[in-house]
């Protein structure tokens, strides 16, 4: 069997990649590798030289930092698996595992070895899952001699984020998220999409009210930011994406929310999220039957706070009540 050498993508986290060299032929290369706990590979190398007008064959012994930024592989494995950017739950459990380390704060420094005892899995086993967190954007990677710096980037915050709202749920009865932030003016926009016929007729028979033609921003505050992330973890009612002559118009998600400021509250409301937006995460939006900023008496920089629930298609669930009285006091 022939062995080739290859170089995968990247920093090189162990592993045959996608392959940048040639193969070569049993009477040229062969080796055997191994890992040892200590986090290195070991390579034997055999190798063919001429001494004295004879083939002799040298092995050398190599013992390599891992992850490697080359390995040896059999020429059998060139189909390597298209899932590398694949998250689920054992990625989960090793982006917690670092974050546990202290890496939602500042890179900290891990071993494969080390890490694959925490996960009681193999080196190599750790060292993909990095591999995906980091193709995923949920984790930064700087590979280094002994180990790696890692650290949970911002969308791995707001992962992490919408599990820890999931377990709020099941085990505190915790349903939904309460966001806070101050009114900002919008940019007219809303007003145009929300009386496009393809989404108000939506609007009218699924959230059970037409919506005043406007929408009311809210700029979140840096904790609410990262907490937006469970919104996730709530329930919503989606709105299709639909099509004119002219363009296409992507689908959103609308969230049940109770706006409240200073002892006075107002609902239903939703919070809504188009799946295309130019907004930032610091940035929601919110609909209701009834101008907000008239029922609460707001201004811009005012501080208001919404509660997020789980939402229910009003054409799926019982006779809901008129919507144009459910504004009151808390």
């Amino acid at each position: 069997m022939g062995f080739r050498c290859v170089r995968p993508r990247g920093d090189g986290a162990g592993g045959a990649a996608s392959v940048t060299s040639a193969d070569a032929g049993p009477s040229s290369v062969a080796a055997a590798f191994a890992t040892d706990t200590d986090g290195f590979w070991y390579v034997a190398v055999t190798v063919p030289v001429q001494i004295f007008n004879a083939a002799q064959f040298v092995t050398v012994l190599l013992r390599l930092p891992y992850p490697v930024p080359f390995c040896v592989a059999p020429t059998e494995n060139r189909a390597m698996s298209a899932s590398t950017t694949t998250v689920g739950h054992d990625e989960v459990v090793a982006l917690k595992t670092v974050a546990l380390y202290g890496g939602l704060r500042e890179p900290v420094k891990v071993s494969c070895s080390t890490l694959g005892e925490r996960l009681d899995a193999s080196s190599q086993t750790a060292s993909r899952r990095l591999q995906r967190l980091e193709s995923a954007g949920l984790l930064d990677r700087d590979v280094v001699g002994d180990g790696q710096w890692v650290t949970v980037t911002d969308a791995g915050e707001r992962r992490l984020r919408a599990e820890y709202a999931d377990y709020r749920r099941l085990f505190e009865g915790e349903a939904g998220l309460s966001l806070s932030g101050t009114v900002t003016s919008g940019m007219g926009e809303g007003r145009h999409y929300i009386q496009l016929s393809g989404y108000h007729e939506q609007f009218v028979e699924r959230l059970g009210y037409e919506p005043f033609p406007g929408t009311l921003n809210v700029e979140l505050s840096e904790a609410a930011v990262r907490a937006r992330a469970g919104l996730d973890s709530v329930e919503g009612v989606p709105i299709d994406g639909w099509e004119d002559e002219e363009r296409t118009f992507g689908p959103a998600t609308c969230y049940a929310a109770e706006v409240r400021v200073d002892g006075e509250s107002f609902a239903p409301v939703h919070v809504i999220v188009p799946e295309r937006t130019h907004h930032d995460e610091d940035q929601l939006e919110l609909i209701a039957p009834a101008r907000l900023r008239d029922e609460l008496g707001l201004d811009d920089d005012d501080e208001v706070r919404v509660y997020v629930t789980d939402a229910e298609r009003a054409d799926e669930s019982a006779p809901a009540t008129e919507a144009s009285g459910a504004g009151g006091s808390a």
